[in-house]
């Protein structure tokens, strides 16, 4: 059975530990790409939930990695620790993943 990964910043790690996730917890970008990379290597994980801020930051490479990624599905979370003011964005970011899971674009209205 595969397993579900979250890497993700310390402040965040706490909610995902209720859902039975495993947690790479990591205030650094280096060491999530890090943890990512051996994720992928590893071949355990079904789903790997990360930390859009530390996707922004990976080489073109990496975030290469992650788009052309099948399994694992990869998907880059906003996991921002402030209110938003922009609904809009919330909206694209759920379609964004959907278009990721399932290779189409579906407009939510």
């Amino acid at each position: 059975m595969s397993k579900v990964l979250a890497i993700v910043y310390p402040e965040v790690s706490r909610g995902f530990k209720f859902s039975g996730v495993q947690i790479k917890s990591t205030p650094s970008s280096e060491l999530a790409k890090k943890h990512l990379l051996d994720a992928l290597k590893s071949r355990d994980y079904g789903i790997i939930i990360i930390d859009e801020d530390y996707l922004s930051s990976f080489d073109e490479h990496t975030r290469h990695l992650v788009e052309e990624s099948i399994v694992p599905l990869i998907v880059p979370v906003p996991l921002e620790m402030r209110w938003r003011e922009k609904a809009a964005r919330s909206d694209s970011n759920v379609q964004e993943m959907i278009r990721r899971a399932i290779g189409y674009h579906i407009k939510i209205r």
